[in-house]
Parts: structure tokens; C-alpha cells; sequence
């Protein structure tokens, strides 16, 4: 937007400098004075209105990021519990460890959640919605780190950390499976 203001400046003064040249032409400077200014009063309100239409689309994609996120927290939720349900035990803490453990083929199913490659980084973690692998722990065999303070605790602990892409260790605006 600046290198357009630039521009038209430019074109501006070329256009006052030319218009110069001729002083019998002073009522017609005047009138290209004011038609520059009205451009750049229009012009501003451009720039305030594209401002505002960004902002408005970054929240829209942002609230559509935290529904596919939350979706995601869930299906990998219930894939965990299909998991502890064969094997009476979930996966140890670690993203990667989830991913393996819900790849890897089970007693009653082939798997109990199908990753696609654009979901997973290469340490195999798996990915938000912001490209952030998600936390994972598992509350119930000590493998979580010693500062988490778990919210399941008799299971696990799963989050995002969600639009503003900090660890807020599962607070603020972190989308996680126990809120």
C-alpha cells in the first residue's frame, strides 16, 4: 500500500510541476490540489478498510483452525481409548509414541488411527492446524515431565497450543481434551 501512496505522489507532483509551467493555469493547480487530496483522504480509507477486512478474515480462519483442531483432539481421544481398551494401557507420554502406538496394528482392528502424510512432521509427531505437533502425556505411568500438572488423572493429557502457536501449557486459548 505505501508503494502505491509512493506512486501516486509521484504522479502528483509530475503532474503540479508540469501544471506549474503555465501561470495562467493557477485556478486549474488548485483544482488538482484538491483532487489529490480527495485521493489521498480515499485512499486511506481504502488502506483502514483492506486493515480491517484482514483482521476479520485471520479471525475467521483462526475460529475454522480451532474447530478442525478440536475434531482432531477428539478422533485422536477416542482412538487412544479404543487403544487402552485392547491393550489396558495408553501409549507412553510423547507425541511420536502416540503416533506409533496408534499406527501400529491391534488385536481387533488394523490400526486405530490413519495419519496422512501432511498431518505428521518429519519426527512423526503429529500436527495442529498451526503446524505445532500436539502434547501429549500419559498421566497414569509417570512418563508426563515431573512440572506437568495433569487434568486426567487417570488417563491423559492431550493439546494444541492453539491460535496464538504458544505453549500455554494447555491454559489460554491451547485447545486440549479436557475442557
Amino acid at each position: 500500500m505505501k508503494a502505491r501512496t509512493l506512486a501516486w505522489a509521484g504522479l502528483i507532483s509530475c503532474v503540479l510541476l508540469v501544471s506549474a509551467q503555465a501561470p495562467q493555469d493557477k485556478e486549474r493547480i488548485e483544482q488538482l490540489e484538491k483532487k489529490v487530496t480527495e485521493l489521498e483522504k480515499r485512499l486511506k480509507a481504502t488502506e483502514e478498510l483492506v486493515a480491517a477486512l484482514n483482521s476479520k478474515l485471520q479471525r475467521m480462519q483462526d475460529k475454522e483452525k480451532v474447530e478442525t483442531c478440536v475434531h482432531l483432539i477428539s478422533q485422536l481421544d477416542q482412538a487412544l481409548e479404543s487403544f487402552q481398551t485392547d491393550y489396558e494401557f495408553y501409549p507412553a507420554s510423547g507425541n511420536a509414541n502416540m503416533v506409533k502406538a496408534l499406527t501400529a496394528r491391534g488385536p481387533k482392528r488394523p490400526v486405530y488411527f490413519e495419519f496422512t502424510k501432511d498431518m505428521l512432521n518429519e519426527k512423526g509427531e503429529v500436527l495442529d492446524p498451526w503446524g505445532h505437533p500436539l502434547v501429549y502425556y500419559n498421566n497414569l505411568d509417570k512418563s508426563a515431565p515431573k512440572e506437568w500438572t495433569s487434568r486426567h488423572k487417570s488417563r491423559f493429557d492431550l493439546y494444541s497450543y492453539g491460535p496464538n502457536e504458544k505453549d500455554d501449557k494447555g491454559k489460554g486459548d491451547d485447545v486440549n481434551n479436557w475442557e
